[in-house]
């Protein structure tokens, strides 16, 4: 055992098992069989990076949070990945609802779950709806541009831009 002047821990270290780490005399950190463990609640303050490898399979080189690993982080080499597979992934600015979420990409694409079919589009400025994969709906410099018929429900009418009804 290493301790301070004063006989406060600082690093204990325990025969055939764990190493522990004290600050004023207070367990911080210690291994274990599986790695090493906080004590208490206590956090970790990085003045640098993480650094972990590329993943293609299993759970080396992930970020996992949950009791059962639910929301997961990682990198292929090739795409970056945000996986969870309990409940929804909700994204917020912030505690109120006046806080704006901004999304700072050239090109944002939600596709259904199968990835084979678009749903939405936002591209330079274009905004692009689909149904079951097909472009139904963009907006464009001037207006907007659909494919197929549009519908009024419950009697509505669709007026033109000069004021006429269809």
């Amino acid at each position: 055992n290493l301790q301070t002047n004063g006989s406060e821990n600082a690093v204990k270290c325990i025969e055939n098992g764990a190493v522990e780490l004290y600050h004023d005399g207070t367990k911080k950190l210690e291994t274990t069989a599986n790695g090493i463990e906080l004590a208490g609640s206590n956090s970790i303050f990085l003045g640098g990076k993480i650094d972990m490898p590329d993943n293609d399979s299993g759970s080396n080189g992930k970020i996992l949070l949950g009791t059962g690993d639910d929301l997961g982080l990682y990198h292929t080499g090739s795409n970056g990945y945000v996986v969870n597979t309990t409940g929804d992934l909700i994204l917020t600015a912030g505690a109120t609802s006046s806080t704006v979420l901004r999304s700072k990409f050239d090109s944002t694409v939600f596709n259904n779950a199968a990835n084979n079919q678009n749903q939405l589009v936002l591209d330079g400025g274009i905004a692009k709806l689909y149904a079951s994969g097909t472009e139904r709906f963009r907006t464009t410099s001037t207006g907007a541009k659909w494919v197929g018929y549009l519908y009024a429900d419950d009697g509505g009418s669709i007026r033109l831009g000069n004021g006429a009804d269809l």
